[in-house]
């Protein structure tokens, strides 16, 4: 299904993977900036630690519930970074007793070009999925 509609839409789908690409791939994904931090290991550590790895996703629910199918190609690759809590819902670390605190998984809104499988002849279109982004301390205040 994939290779037939990226037959018949790859000069729309052409466009819009350009679009979406404000860094080059290995710079995104690989290099993200936004996830470098400068703290020596020895001198601390995190409340919630998590497993991070990258992948390229074939199927996945978009922001509303709805199944898509990525258009994850050789020619249009669309590798995510995703983080999952490696701890989801227990005590934070480094937390006294007597403060209730759990780790929870966060989201980031992703965009990737995408097709609905019910609907294969239509243009392929740029969605917006809700895939896990990071783990953080919540604490309960009651």
């Amino acid at each position: 299904m994939v290779r037939g509609v990226v037959q018949r839409y790859q000069g729309e789908i052409y466009r819009m993977y350009q679009e979406m690409q404000p860094l080059p791939v290995e710079v995104a994904v690989g290099g993200n900036v936004s996830y470098r931090y400068n703290f020596p290991s020895e001198r601390g550590t995190w409340a919630c630690e998590t497993d991070v790895f990258t992948m390229r996703i074939g199927w996945a629910r978009n922001w509303a519930g709805r199944w898509k199918v990525v258009l994850n190609t050789e020619q249009f690759p669309q590798s995510v970074r995703l983080e999952h809590c490696k701890y989801e819902n227990r005590t934070c670390q480094m937390m006294p007793p007597c403060v209730h605190s759990s780790c929870l998984q966060r989201y980031t809104a992703v965009q990737l070009l995408s097709t609905d499988p019910q609907t294969p002849d239509r243009s392929p279109t740029v969605d917006t999925f809700l895939l896990p982004g990071g783990c953080s301390c919540y604490i309960d205040f009651n």
